[in-house]
């Protein structure tokens, strides 16, 4: 079920509700993506859904999965599939993106300055659905047309270098997309909070968090093929599992009918971990729901600790 659907020019969305940015080098970001007199292009579609309960099916055969050893490049989906990036949101979504935090929900959202005017909006025109998770539950926001008008090179700037950047090199991390692209976000809630063995329960709200996210794409893509971008979710600063999350989002996308997933691995020994997530997966057979989360448990897969950003 949808909570909440909003839909508004992007024109007028940011005129009414204009990204609020605190931190003088996100200001600086905005500037040169979105200066006075910036033109911006299309309709913005906001929706909010209602928690899934999984399905008693067992896991259906694998669609297309591809990994790219990379981040998130927001290439463009091939012509008759629509493409969904996930944003590994905070519960309350995009919160952080006007301070000095600058992980990968942040990094989004400063090259999608769109993104905060969606959550200004939200805040002040519907405040009860700014949530990712109520009581407990997932209710993921989807965002449909998001201009794309800045790239960011990262790897000088990533997490808590951020803060301690120069204005130069900020600048010269920058690089302007004219004219801007299109993307769509998919936020669901990265799972955060726990240490040691993953017990049952955990492993079923990060397997139906998944489940949901992926199922409301299917719903907002009108019946094209779905394709969702996605990485390590939940495995930077929460300190979860490099090997179990992979897998679960396997999971969680085959039973939501999502054509293609596309993996984002960053580099050689996220890799290795995609590969053992997707053997595992394979090793497992078309187990039901249950079985999936009873067996992950008895493997034993710990919460690591967070990267610090």
């Amino acid at each position: 079920m949808t909570l909440l659907r909003v839909e508004r020019s992007a024109a007028a969305l940011f005129l009414a509700h204009p990204p609020q940015v605190a931190h003088g080098g996100k200001r600086l970001i905005l500037e040169r993506a979105a200066p006075p007199g910036a033109v911006h292009h299309g309709d913005v579609v906001v929706t909010r859904h209602s928690p899934q309960e999984l399905p008693e099916a067992p896991l259906p055969g694998p669609g297309a999965v591809e990994e790219r050893v990379g981040l998130f490049d927001y290439g463009p989906a091939e012509r008759g599939i629509v493409a969904w990036h996930l944003n590994f949101a905070d519960p309350h979504v995009f919160f952080g993106y006007g301070g000095a935090l600058f992980a990968q929900d942040e990094i989004q959202v400063a090259e999608h300055p769109i993104l905060g005017s969606v959550r200004e909006a939200l805040e002040a025109e519907h405040p009860a659905h700014t949530m990712t998770v109520e009581a407990g539950e997932p209710t993921p926001i989807l965002v449909r047309g998001a201009e794309r008008r800045v790239a960011i090179d990262t790897r000088e700037i990533y997490g808590q270098r951020f803060a301690r950047a120069t204005p130069e090199t900020l600048r010269s991390a920058l690089r302007l997309i004219e004219p801007p692209t299109i993307s769509n976000i998919l936020a669901i809630a990265a799972p955060s909070g726990g240490r040691g063995r993953y017990r049952s329960l955990e492993i079923e709200h990060i397997l139906r968090t998944a489940y949901t996210g992926f199922r409301a794409a299917k719903d907002e893509s009108s019946g094209a093929l779905v394709q969702i971008h996605t990485g390590f979710w939940g495995c930077g600063v929460f300190g979860g599992n490099r090997r179990l999350l992979p897998l679960l989002q396997l999971a969680a996308a085959r039973w939501a009918g999502v054509e293609r997933l596309v993996f984002h691995s960053v580099d050689g020994a996220g890799s290795r971990c995609f590969q053992e997530a997707k053997a595992q997966l394979g090793a497992l057979g078309a187990v039901r729901p249950p079985e999936l989360i009873a067996r992950l448990t008895a493997l034993g897969y710990e919460w690591g600790h967070g990267d610090g950003n």
